[in-house]
């Protein structure tokens, strides 16, 4: 369900389970997930304005021209979509860090300002593998999840890119979620600080960070909590 906060009232409604859900950056349009296919939406009344058989996750550039993605039958290649019609514009061989443990290939989930930086997140390892966008080159894993914990979930970055959070979960008693929030600086990928979150409500996650990197805001229920970092 898409909602004009402005105007209070539904933009328009998808009968159908999304995967994924993201805005372009402008806002005028919804990459998400239908029947295993990567599939742009209008925000104004929900058109889809094409459906790509060849990726079915990835993430928008700073700029909202291109989506990255990890192709389906090619996984170990980064290629940026054209954001107006789906089509392969370029592509580039990435190379995973050394030593990670690579049983699964994770999928873009952010970029740096600029797109220096792609974030890959792995359900499988549970970590987010920072990729150099010029090189393909795996920086390095940062482990976010435990081996009694979900995710990872995000990364949330700052407006300058300097701080990257990313969060675990751990299902509760009576159905509440305990999180672990993870705050990385991405300088000299140095992990600055673990804050456990016991919401006590079903989230929305991944929240998001501050532009500043001092404040995690996450939805709980019908709320929006506010954390301080520092």
């Amino acid at each position: 369900e898409v909602i004009d906060v402005g105007a209070r009232k539904r933009r328009f409604l998808v009968k159908k389970k999304l995967d994924i859900i993201q805005f372009s950056p402008d806002g005028s349009s919804i990459l998400t997930s239908l029947d295993g296919n990567a599939t742009l939406l209008s925000t104004s009344d929900g058109k889809q304005l094409w459906q790509s058989e060849d990726f079915n996750d990835g993430c928008f550039t700073s700029d909202g021209k291109s989506i990255i993605a990890l192709p389906l039958m090619s996984p170990l290649e980064l290629v940026w979509f054209d954001a107006k019609n789906g089509k392969k514009a370029k592509s580039l061989k990435w190379k995973p860090p050394e030593k990670a443990d690579r049983t699964a290939y994770p999928q873009p989930r952010a970029v740096s300002p600029g797109d220096g930086i792609i974030y890959l997140a792995d359900g499988i390892n549970g970590g987010i593998a920072p990729v150099e966008a010029a090189s393909g080159r795996g920086i390095r894993e940062l482990q976010i999840v435990s081996t009694d914990q979900e995710g990872p979930f995000g990364p949330c970055l700052t407006k300058d890119g300097k701080w990257m959070a990313g969060l675990s979960m751990k299902a509760a008693e009576e159905g509440n979620t305990a999180f672990t929030l993870r705050l990385w600086n991405t300088e000299g990928w140095k992990e600055e600080k673990t804050i456990t979150l016991e919401p006590k409500g079903p989230a929305n996650i991944p929240g998001e960070l501050s532009g500043d990197g001092r404040l995690f805001l996450i939805g709980i229920g019908q709320e929006i909590r506010i954390y301080r970092l520092d």
